[in-house]
Order: structure tokens, then C-alpha cells, then sequence
């Protein structure tokens, strides 16, 4: 949305006499940035978002508390279970005990050593979820975060939805986005570590951008071309669709994130995705041109640089190129709701 400019005017002095600070003293947000590693902050942006039962004075003393128990490590707390079961025995908050904690962190710690970052599990969920619902994405979003909380549980050893447990504390520390809830809690997390750096959140998840511009820049330079030179120089029949979406999805990365444009990424992955990974797809073909050479390919593919990110941008023209790039792509923007 195009806010008129006197609005945002005012907004804008609004913000800039905010004191964020203070602001960000009386929540639980104020943990996770007293951490500086990516994986402590990830995990008590989950302790302290999904134990926000109560008042905030209570959740901030009981957060606290298990911090100090816990240590100046919660990523290496959680790699030592015994230890860290020790720790929190005998720490309490409402219906939850320490054993269901340390099992939240014990679980989501795996997570991050499998998949690199929880932010990368989500968006693993995220991507199952638009294979399952490509045509809801609001369905596609339960499906993500339930999806995603089950692998914590599993990992952890909490009882999954349906399963029986003595308490309720253990079912209910991770929400069950299935059975209709709201699971705010959930999304409290996701927005402290996805939104905009601003004081307040954290914009953890730029990753993203700079995974995606990379996944981009693979499939431009190396896995591409490649597949063309092994069809004798006939690109492959997708190559030309494909190019049309990473056209599409890089003019997507320059504006400031916004739902619409978030909702347009979301189309394009879904229908992208299936291309490259589905049966008969781009990657299997490319792996079957490769022939004794897959392996020195995907070495190739390994070794591929970062790409440079610049900050998105707030202009209107930069959603303006994104809605063209769109069009050439043959998606229909109206319907997106770009």
C-alpha cells in the first residue's frame, strides 16, 4: 500500500520519538537481543515467545530465570541434554516445567544442527506446505508451522498432537496451528525474527534473500548452461520459464517485504519448484545430462559465491518494476495481489 505522504510524514515522527528502547525493555523481546549468535538468539526468540502465558512482568521473570539456569549458551546448553535437564529442574512457569523446556530446546537445537538455522527449517516447511496446499496459502502457512513444530517434538521427545500425556504442559508449549488455533505465539516468533531490523525485531531471516539470490545465481551460471552444452547447445525447454521467474523473483527482493509481496514470492516458488524438483523435472534431467560428471558439477554448484545483497528498498518504483517483471512472467498480478 502507497501511504500519502503527509501520513507517512506523521508516522514517521511518530517512530522517530519512540523510545524503542523502553519500549523493548517490557517485553520478551528484550532477551533475544542480549544474545549475539544467530542460534541463541533463534532459541530464546522461541523460549521466550511460546512461553508468553500470563502477564508480562511474570513471563519476563520466568524467562529470565531459566536464561540464568541455562546459561550464557542456550545453543550449547541444548547439545548437552543430561546437563541441561540438571539445570532446569525445578523451574516452573504456569502449566510447563523444566523437563518440557529443556525438551523444546534440546529439539529445536537439532533442528538447527541439521538444517543450519531454524530459519531454514521453516522455510523447508514452507516449501513441503506448497506442494501440499500450492493454491491457500493460508493453509499452506498452518501446514508450514505445524510441520515445523512437529519436527521440534519429534527431535525433543514432547508428545505430538493426538498423543497422550500426563500433563498438559508438554502438548501445549508448542501450538497445534492444525487444529485451527491462532498459534500466536508462533507467529510472535516468526515476526521478532523476521521483520525489519528496527531496535525491536531482528530481521534474522535476511538470509533468505541472500540464499534465494544465490540459489538464483546456480541455476543461471553453472547448472544452466551446462545442461545446455550437454544438448549441444540447445537449452533446455524450461530454461527460458525459468528465466523468466528468477527475473521476476529478483525484482520481488528489492522492495521492503510486504504481504503482497511475500504472496507473489509464494506463487512463483510454488509453480517453480515443482518445475525444477518434481518428477522429470530440471534437476533430474540436468543430473541425467551430467552423466559422470554429476560429481564434479555439484561441486561446482557447492562452491558458488555468496551473492551481494543490498538492503530492500522503500519506493514504489521498485514495486512497479517487480509488478512488470511479473507480467513478463506471465503471472497474473491482479490475482497475486501485487
Amino acid at each position: 500500500m502507497k501511504l500519502h505522504p503527509q501520513l507517512r510524514k506523521t508516522l514517521d515522527s511518530v517512530r522517530a520519538r519512540a523510545d524503542l528502547r523502553a519500549r523493548r525493555g517490557n517485553d520478551p523481546v528484550d532477551f533475544v537481543h542480549q544474545y549475539e549468535d544467530r542460534a541463541d538468539q533463534e532459541l530464546v526468540a522461541l523460549l521466550a515467545a511460546n512461553l508468553a502465558f500470563g502477564n508480562v512482568k511474570a513471563i519476563r521473570l520466568k524467562v529470565a530465570e531459566l536464561l540464568d539456569r541455562v546459561g550464557p549458551s542456550p545453543a550449547k546448553a541444548a547439545e548437552n541434554p543430561k546437563r541441561l535437564f540438571a539445570q532446569l529442574d525445578g523451574w516452573k512457569h504456569r502449566v510447563f516445567i523444566g523437563e518440557d523446556v529443556a525438551r523444546l530446546m534440546i529439539g529445536a537445537r537439532k533442528l538447527q544442527k541439521e538444517d543450519g538455522s531454524l530459519g531454514a527449517a521453516f522455510a523447508k516447511a514452507l516449501r513441503g506446505a506448497d506442494v501440499t496446499a500450492p493454491d491457500d496459502a493460508h493453509e499452506a502457512l498452518k501446514e508450514a508451522l505445524s510441520s515445523f513444530c512437529d519436527r521440534i517434538r519429534v527431535a525433543g521427545g514432547l508428545p505430538l498432537p493426538g498423543e497422550k500425556s500426563v500433563r498438559r504442559g508438554p502438548v501445549n508449549l508448542l501450538s497445534n496451528a492444525r487444529a485451527g488455533g491462532g498459534a500466536k505465539r508462533l507467529h510472535l516468533f516468526l515476526r521478532w525474527m523476521v521483520r525489519p531490523a528496527d531496535g525491536i525485531d531482528l530481521e534474522a531471516y535476511h538470509e533468505f534473500r541472500r540464499g534465494l539470490l544465490r540459489h538464483i545465481g546456480m541455476e543461471e551460471k553453472i547448472l544452466l548452461p551446462a545442461a545446455k552444452r550437454a544438448r549441444g547447445g540447445e537449452p533446455l525447454p524450461a530454461a527460458a520459464l525459468l528465466r523468466l521467474d528468477h527475473g521476476a523473483l529478483v525484482a520481488l527482493l528489492v522492495p521492503r517485504p510486504t504481504r503482497t509481496i511475500l504472496a507473489a514470492i509464494r506463487a512463483i516458488l510454488a509453480t517453480h519448484n515443482r518445475i525444477e524438483e518434481g518428477p522429470g523435472g530440471v534437476y533430474e534431467t540436468c543430473a541425467r545430462l551430467a552423466g559422470a560428471g554429476l560429481d564434479e558439477l555439484l561441486a561446482e554448484l557447492r562452491a558458488a559465491p555468496e551473492v551481494p545483497v543490498s538492503a530492500p528498498v522503500d519506493d514504489e518504483r521498485a514495486v512497479t518494476a517487480a509488478r512488470r517483471a511479473l507480467t513478463r512472467a506471465g503471472y497474473d498480478t491482479a490475482r497475486i495481489g501485487i
